[in-house]
């Protein structure tokens, strides 16, 4: 069996060889990360867990960041959550294998943006064996919904992977 580099992953390589502004890999100027404020977080929170922090923290994540969560929902959102119910990721495309091992099977039928929509979801619904149908065009509006309608009378039923505001790759903005 032989792995490939990602799309993401090859344009991020290419970046380190000395092109000047690196839009593929989604990863901020690290000139306008707040560094002390984030060492003085590290810090304190150290000092709490000490090496505890480094461990990885289980299948859902960190307890105590679970129940902070699970509070948040319930006291700012209004969603009445328990933490065990939530989960959280290593970033997005953590939570879209998730998904994809989740909901997907052989033949699930994805419906996805086109202009093809960010590269690196695509690639665990494929694995998972996800039929992914193209809706065009993406507009101003965000997905075409009328083709859409017509799509699901083709091919039926199935989910929908939208990316509703600040597109990628596109970089448009429905609203």
């Amino acid at each position: 069996m032989r792995l490939y580099w990602s799309p993401v992953e090859l344009a991020s390589r290419l970046a380190r060889r000395g092109i000047k502004y690196n839009f593929a890999s989604g990863a901020p100027d690290p000139g306008l990360l707040p560094f002390d404020e984030l060492r003085k977080s590290f810090e304190k929170v150290y000092e709490e867990y000490g090496k505890a922090i480094i461990a990885y923290p289980g299948a859902g994540g960190l307890r105590e960041l679970r129940i902070e969560l699970s509070r948040y929902a319930n006291r700012v959102l209004g969603i009445n959550t328990n933490w065990r119910d939530v989960i959280v990721t290593a970033g997005a495309q953590h939570a879209i294998k998730l998904l994809s091992q989740l909901l997907m099977r052989r033949r699930t039928v994805v419906y996805v943006e086109d202009p093809p929509t960010f590269v690196e979801t695509i690639a665990p619904m494929k694995f998972q064996g996800a039929r992914l149908i193209s809706v065009p065009p993406i507009d101003d509006e965000g997905m075409n919904t009328h083709e859409l309608e017509r799509l699901v009378k083709t091919y039926g039923p199935g989910i929908i992977y939208t990316v509703p505001n600040c597109h990628n790759p596109t970089g448009g903005h429905p609203e």
